[in-house]
């Protein structure tokens, strides 16, 4: 049994993860499905070389898009995270779209759910320690993901860690 924020090491170390919020276990998986069930949260990072005009008026011609958070980009370009419906996969769609307006998209790229995503998502958006570290070494965390490791331990070499 090991016990740890430590998500990434969770996550390569061990293959069946428990994830407990204020005393309750709210998941208990592998990491593959729990990260399938957040896998609808799929977004796309673009940049394109365009004004935020121009950018809004392709969009608004694609079909499956949700919703699209805009930011400003470097010089002449505008940042804009497409959260696309139903999990559908506009890379290419998006590409044709801006290409045949000539303009071009400098950045292309999807971001999945990761385990952290999970966690955060399951616990009311508790920060790990990945991005929060416990101000004291016996404060106890409200939320803690729990993880058996791939191979099972005997009995006398049974041990919990914890990540401070």
């Amino acid at each position: 049994m090991l016990s740890s924020h430590i998500l990434s090491e969770v996550q390569a170390v061990c293959d069946s993860i428990m994830i407990i919020s204020k005393g309750r276990l709210v998941a208990s998986d592998t990491a593959e499905n729990l990260t399938a069930l957040f896998a609808g949260k799929t977004t796309l990072k673009l940049e394109i070389k365009s004004d935020r005009e121009q950018a809004q008026a392709v969009l608004a011609q694609v079909p499956d898009i949700d919703s699209v958070d805009w930011s400003d980009g470097e010089a002449e370009t505008v940042r804009a995270e497409v959260h696309p419906t139903d999990n559908a996969d506009l890379r290419e769609t998006l590409f044709t779209a801006f290409a045949e307006k000539k303009l071009p998209l400098l950045e292309l790229t999807r971001v999945r759910a990761s385990l952290e995503d999970v966690f955060l998502e399951l616990t009311g958006g508790e920060a790990s320690d990945t991005q929060n570290t416990q101000k004291a070494a016996n404060e106890q965390p409200e939320s803690t993901l729990a993880a058996s490791p791939e191979a099972e331990p005997q009995p006398s070499e049974e041990k919990e860690a914890s990540a401070e």
